[in-house]
C-alpha cells in the first residue's frame, strides 16, 4: 500500500534522512552529471531515490542551494532496436529542466521501479562535492504515475541485461538533441556497494 505523504512529512521533519553512506562518502569518485538510484530512510520507511552527482553550474542553474520544492515529473519508456531507456524529465522554475536516462536493463534501477510501485513516493538528492550541498526533495506519484511504474516495472523484468558502455552511447545520442534550458544526466551503475533496497 502507498506511503501517506503527510505521514511522511512529519517524520522526515522529526528525525531527518538516513542516506546510504557509502554513496554519500565517495561522492567524489563518481562522474558529474550522473544520476545513481538508491533508496533512503526516513525512520522506517523505504523511500526510492535517485540520486544526482551536480556539477557547481548547475546548483546554480536551477537554484539548488537548499531543499527544493517538488519538481514536476514526466516519465517514458523508450525503445530503441538494441536496448530501452527509461527518460525522467524533472522541471523546475524558469522552465529549466533535468533529463536523467535510467537503464531498465539493470538491477537497480528494476529495484528502484518495484519500489516505487510499492511505496508511491520518489526522492530526488542532489550532491555537489565543490559547494558540500546535499538537498533532498520528496514527491507523491500520482495515479497515472503510479500505473506507469507498475506497467513498466513489468516490461523491465523481461528485458535482459545491456551492457553500460552500449546504454551509454545511445544515451549520450539522445542527449545531442536537448535544448539550451536541458541538463542531461546519464546512468551510473553501482556495483561497488549495498543497496538500501536490496532487503
Amino acid at each position: 500500500m502507498p506511503l501517506n505523504f503527510e505521514e511522511l512529512s512529519r517524520k522526515f521533519n522529526a528525525s531527518g534522512v538516513v542516506y546510504p553512506a557509502e554513496l554519500i562518502n565517495n561522492i567524489s569518485k563518481y562522474p558529474e552529471r550522473t544520476v545513481i538510484t538508491n533508496s533512503v530512510y526516513v525512520e522506517d520507511f523505504l523511500i526510492p531515490g535517485i540520486f544526482f552527482i551536480c556539477p557547481e553550474s548547475d546548483i546554480k542553474f536551477f537554484k539548488i542551494m537548499k531543499s527544493p520544492a517538488e519538481p514536476g515529473m514526466n516519465f517514458r519508456f523508450l525503445e530503441f532496436k538494441s536496448l530501452s531507456i527509461i527518460e525522467i524529465i524533472l522541471y523546475f522554475d524558469f522552465d529549466r529542466q533535468i533529463v536523467l536516462h535510467l537503464n531498465p536493463s539493470t538491477t537497480i534501477v528494476k529495484q528502484f521501479i518495484r519500489e516505487c510501485t510499492k511505496q508511491g513516493i520518489i526522492s530526488f538528492h542532489f550532491l555537489c562535492a565543490a559547494k558540500n550541498i546535499l538537498a533532498s526533495s520528496f514527491t507523491s506519484l500520482d495515479e497515472e504515475q503510479m500505473e506507469w511504474a507498475k506497467r513498466n516495472y513489468k516490461r523491465s523484468e523481461k528485458l535482459k541485461s545491456v551492457h553500460h558502455s552500449v546504454f551509454s552511447i545511445v544515451s549520450e545520442s539522445q542527449a545531442q538533441v536537448f535544448k539550451s534550458n536541458q541538463r542531461h544526466y546519464s546512468f551510473y551503475n553501482v556495483k561497488d556497494f549495498k543497496s538500501l533496497s536490496l532487503s
